[in-house]
């Protein structure tokens, strides 16, 4: 079976500036159209709404809704008819900085399984409890992680199947109170059934981790 990818950039209300260079970046040098922005609005009447480029979650659109936004995002890859003809959903960050030779096609060639990413946290070291202090909404959320960790793809580029993402259907938003970091959530509901995390090079040698914090 030939792979197909859809890209989901993930962004919020705060970078809109930048929406349009993200378009044109996909367009014309990465010669891509199969991609989607997803930002949130809680105040969206409905669950989610899909027009041109962009995909509008009902959820917190600031660092702390990310495991919302992310959750809901491939509850609707996984079952809106609108991305039935995809076999992977690639979830990258606007804050990551791609090389502008990378090819989306030869990114299809590369996958072999159902999780993979550019970077694996396995865990081995000592974990950073408080990565997430100053990027809320409030300094209400500057309290330490208290959840579990587990081997995970780092959040700013990660590939899930089909499978996976309809995985991820089975955890619903009132799981994942406890959850601060969505890429941590994403392996934890994976574990579940037996998906881990690998490491695609491909990716690796496509995004250079040192400017990680450059908008694309």
């Amino acid at each position: 079976m030939t792979n197909k990818i859809c890209v989901f950039l993930i962004s919020c209300q705060k970078h809109k500036k930048q929406w349009p260079k993200f378009i044109k970046n996909f367009q014309e040098n990465f010669s891509f159209n199969d991609f989607f922005i997803v930002y949130a609005d809680p105040n969206l009447p409905t669950e989610f709404h899909i027009f041109g480029k962009f995909i509008i979650l009902k959820a917190n659109d600031f660092y702390e809704g990310l495991p919302e936004k992310i959750l809901k995002l491939f509850h609707l890859a996984a079952s809106n008819e609108a991305f039935s003809e995809y076999t992977h959903f690639v979830k990258m960050d606007d804050t990551l900085n791609v090389m502008h030779n990378i090819s989306f096609k030869k990114l299809e060639l590369s996958i072999k399984s159902d999780y993979e990413g550019s970077h694996i946290n396995n865990c081995l070291k000592p974990l950073n409890r408080k990565q997430h202090y100053n990027k809320c909404s409030s300094p209400s959320f500057n309290v330490p992680y208290t959840g579990d960790y587990i081997p995970y793809c780092y959040g700013d580029f990660y590939i899930l199947s089909r499978k996976a993402a309809e995985s991820i259907t089975k955890c619903t938003p009132n799981d994942i109170h406890d959850e601060i970091y969505e890429d941590v959530m994403i392996a934890k509901i994976l574990r579940l059934d037996e998906i881990f995390p690998i490491k695609n090079d491909y990716i690796f040698f496509a995004v250079d981790k040192s400017l990680v914090y450059s908008l694309i």
